[in-house]
């Protein structure tokens, strides 16, 4: 979300908010290309300052393992001497168009489930590597029809469904529950996540 300049210090006053998910950078939809969050930095100094938890997440387009590898390395190399007590996250999904289909311009579009789930085991393995606490992104159709949950047990789930009380069958560690929060010192409508576990 294009969050603009966030008053940390605000979101931390304001006593609702327990942590943040901070965006390192997001792969291009088409044209395939890392790109680095140009606020990252300063949401991070903006968070410690404030004494906000925070995790990271990347806004993953990868095509192929080596591609989550190298996301991977691109979120863990910036993250020396911060501290980051909840998980790294590895957010994948399919573009969509406004039916439904999935968007033939989307490099994902050539993507399947048994891939996807190699991406996420990629992603995530080297992030617990590295010593920190991994997880992933999906929605009730991703994980029921896509993913092969089996292989993504020893990784949390950040599960994502709009609805006052979530229907998921099998265990998710943070839930996001809505994209249109409303939080001090943020001037947009950002998404709302809650964790169900102490990290």
């Amino acid at each position: 979300a294009k969050s603009g300049d966030i008053d940390w210090q605000q979101v931390k006053n304001s006593g609702d908010v327990d942590f943040a998910m901070i965006r390192v950078g997001h792969r291009e939809t088409v044209k395939g290309r890392i790109i680095p969050d140009p606020q990252f930095a300063k949401n991070m100094d903006g968070a410690a300052e404030a004494g906000l938890p925070v995790g990271v997440y990347f806004y993953s387009k990868a095509v192929t393992e080596a591609e989550a590898e190298a996301e991977a390395k691109f979120v863990l190399d910036p993250l020396h001497g911060r501290s980051v007590t909840y998980p790294i996250a590895f957010y994948w999904e399919f573009d969509l168009k406004d039916d439904g289909t999935q968007d033939e311009n989307s490099r994902t579009v050539r993507c399947n489930g048994d891939q996807v789930t190699g991406f996420i085991e990629t992603f995530c393995g080297m992030v617990k590597t590295a010593g920190y606490d991994p997880c992933y992104y999906a929605d009730k159709n991703m994980a029921y029809k896509r993913l092969d949950l089996s292989r993504l047990s020893a990784y949390d789930l950040w599960y994502a469904e709009f609805v006052p009380i979530p229907s998921f069958y099998y265990d998710f560690k943070i839930w996001q529950y809505t994209k249109e929060g409303n939080v001090p010192g943020i001037s947009v409508k950002v998404p709302i996540s809650i964790s169900l576990k102490k990290y």
